[in-house]
């Protein structure tokens, strides 16, 4: 429940602009318990996209521990979610990135969704990295390399952004935004 999005997504609703919520966890014993039993969570977004005649459902799951297992119960789960909300037109999105094993699969994911949201695609911090150098050249290689292939389909694959300083400042130059914009 979001006071938030309660309020805004009528009046986006009646400017033609459609509004996706974002649904998510932390915990993965939580994920692990709604894909044994998925029937109420479903039924719960489906009457929540009803209600605020929503335009689309995003996940954004990257919980600690997650393993290869999670990964195909969560793509499961996803379809059966999907098949549910379809019959609405909403539209159902996860959040993707290579970090976690649970969101990790994007060739596996895709066929259990509309779109996949990448992340890996918000910086680039060198490979073995704690910390260290993020650039733009370092985010291209490794943007081509989680979303531009021939395993992912075209249609399905979105680019998240991220304007933060909190992974440097290359990411809010206008500069390297512009060379991101015209690459995406």
């Amino acid at each position: 429940v979001s006071v938030g999005c309660d309020a805004m997504i009528p009046q986006l609703n009646a400017m033609g602009i459609g509004a996706e919520r974002i649904v998510g966890s932390p915990s993965i014993d939580n994920l692990r318990a709604m894909f044994q039993s998925p029937a109420k969570s479903i039924a719960g977004m489906v009457a929540m996209a009803k209600e605020h005649k929503l335009r689309g459902v995003s996940w954004d799951v990257e919980p600690p521990n997650s393993t290869k297992d999670d990964a195909i119960k969560y793509t499961g789960y996803l379809k059966q979610l999907r098949a549910a909300l379809a019959p609405l037109g909403v539209r159902l999105t996860t959040y993707n990135n290579q970090y976690n094993p649970v969101i990790s699969d994007m060739d596996d994911i895709q066929h259990s969704v509309d779109r996949l949201l990448d992340g890996d695609t918000y910086n680039y911090r060198c490979d073995g990295c704690i910390s260290g150098p993020q650039n733009f050249t370092g985010w291209l290689k490794h943007y081509h390399a989680t979303v531009v292939n021939a395993n992912i389909s075209r249609d399905k694959a979105g680019v998240s952004m991220l304007a933060s300083t909190e992974r440097g400042d290359w990411n809010c130059e206008v500069s390297t935004m512009k060379e991101r914009l015209a690459q995406i």
